[in-house]
């Protein structure tokens, strides 16, 4: 009995000590004992729980909220930037006068307020939408300080100024190139007039030098949204890199009502290492013409400024490019083809392996003379001229002779003379201008040999990081033209 009664005695003493523990249903719950202690464990695990997820949850909260602060500036930021932009683009298009100083500080804030939020891509856009304005404002400034105000902006040197005016033929003036230096011509419609008032042609003839010219244009802003886009403003961005030193006529064609408006023209001059940034990221070069192979071949070996860029395995030349609301360009390949591409699939870096097509496409030479510029297009064009000049009048007797012919004798006779002069006009083309087209092709295939060979030895590296500044002004102009909206179109 002693002994039993120490083995129960033992329980109790355990169990009133809340020593003794047992599992319920899985869970571990003490048997007898003191229930305030086991209360106080209770009390204690859920105290532990609750400040675990106070605190924890807390941090969570407070990087939410940071987070949703930060989009709401972004899209504050750009909701301002965008009305302020439909503002100016409203007063440039419909308002002659100069921009209002206070909005231009705006603009300018409005970027700084974005570089320090981080916004890379809307502030690189504003950087280059702000130069425009501050060229279209210099231009409605005092006259005799323009020249010196565009060169400043462009960080150049103003060469010449001047107006020309007139609609009934070309009108024309002049400067010297040099070697080795860019020249941006900057032109503008002295009153805007009508939506039918503009320069309809411009080209820079250096007369027999005129392969060694590397002409560009930049592409005018125009009116967004739905509908038909116009011209901003009617002025306009032309130029060109010489490779040598040669005196240059700058040809103009002008339409407008009336007989008392002009052209203003200003021409800067740079380094061409020195081209200005804002021309060169949306510069559209210009070949001399399809003919000419010397100034082809020079276009891709010595390229302008930032004009190569690189797909995944091939390189590019874009000559559509467009403003900065365009995702899409057009681009020459080096092998005379063309191309639709993305700014977002271009690099200025090239791949580690080129790949090329083992043909040239030859686009054949001009046939009139007022589009043929190097000295193998205008000998093909002449051949041309000398042809119609032949056989045009022979042509229009016989289409008269068919309108006038009585009786299906008569007609037979008129469709046969056209076919003998068809066939004749066919002979004599192949004899002449085509067999100068053919000469002219070898040399195509001989200039893309070079160009192939350049290009897998030396890959042309821009100056700058022109298709990340073209991604860029993208996104930039996106994110701000899209803001608050689900759909979209720039």
């Amino acid at each position: 009995m002693k002994r039993r009664w120490s083995l129960v005695g033992a329980f109790c003493l355990l169990a009133g000590c809340g020593l003794f523990q047992v599992r319920v249903n899985g869970e571990m719950r003490t048997t007898g004992g003191s229930r305030r202690m086991a209360q106080n464990a209770q009390e204690e695990r859920e105290r532990e729980r609750d400040f675990n997820a106070e605190h924890g949850g807390s941090s969570k909260k407070s990087k939410d909220k940071a987070g949703k602060a930060e989009t709401a500036r972004a899209e504050g930021l750009r909701k301002e930037t965008l009305a302020l932009k439909r503002e100016l683009d409203k007063l440039v298009h419909e308002d002659p006068g100069v921009l209002p100083a206070d909005k231009l500080a705006s603009l300018a804030d409005e970027r700084k307020a974005f570089v320090e939020e981080g916004l890379e891509a809307e502030a690189h856009y504003l950087s280059q939408l702000a130069t425009y304005y501050r060229i279209e404002n210099a231009w409605r400034g005092d006259a005799a300080k323009t020249p010196d105000a565009l060169a400043t902006i462009l960080e150049s040197t103003a060469i010449t100024s001047g107006e020309v005016s007139g609609k009934d033929k070309p009108q024309t003036f002049k400067f010297k190139a040099e070697a080795g230096k860019c020249y941006t011509v900057l032109l503008r419609l002295k009153n805007a007039g009508g939506e039918d008032d503009r320069m309809t042609s411009f080209f820079l003839d250096a007369g027999k030098d005129n392969s060694s010219m590397q002409r560009f244009d930049v592409h005018p802003r125009t009116t967004r949204g739905a509908g038909s886009h116009y011209p901003l403003a009617k002025s306009y961005l032309h130029g060109a890199c010489a490779l040598k030193t040669t005196d240059v006529s700058a040809n103009v064609e002008l339409k407008y009502a009336g007989s008392t408006n002009a052209l203003k023209y200003v021409v800067v001059e740079s380094a061409r290492e020195k081209l200005p940034q804002y021309v060169a990221l949306e510069m559209q070069p210009r070949f001399d013409d399809s003919c000419d192979a010397e100034n082809w071949v020079n276009m891709w070996t010595n390229p302008l400024p930032g004009a190569v860029l690189y797909g995944s395995d091939a390189p590019f030349m874009p000559y559509e490019v467009g403003s900065a609301e365009e995702m899409w360009m057009t681009a020459w390949t080096s092998g005379n083809g063309d191309a639709r591409l993305q700014r977002a699939h271009l690099s200025s870096e090239p791949p580690k392996q080129l790949k090329f097509n083992d043909k040239v496409h030859f686009r054949g030479c001009p046939h009139e003379l007022k589009d043929a510029h190097g000295a193998d297009g205008i000998k093909v064009a002449q051949c041309y001229t000398s042809l119609d000049k032949k056989f045009n009048p022979q042509f229009d007797a016989a289409q008269k002779a068919k309108d006038n012919a009585v009786g299906i004798l008569a007609e037979i006779a008129a469709d046969r003379r056209m076919t003998q002069l068809n066939n004749s006009y066919a002979a004599e083309e192949e004899r002449t201008c085509k067999r100068i087209e053919a000469d002219v092709e070898k040399k195509f295939e001989a200039a893309y040999t070079k160009i192939v060979d350049f290009y897998s030895a030396t890959p042309v590296k821009s100056p700058f990081d022109r298709a990340k500044e073209l991604k860029l002004t993208y996104d930039g102009v996106s994110e701000i033209g899209c803001v608050g909206q689900s759909t979209c179109s720039l």
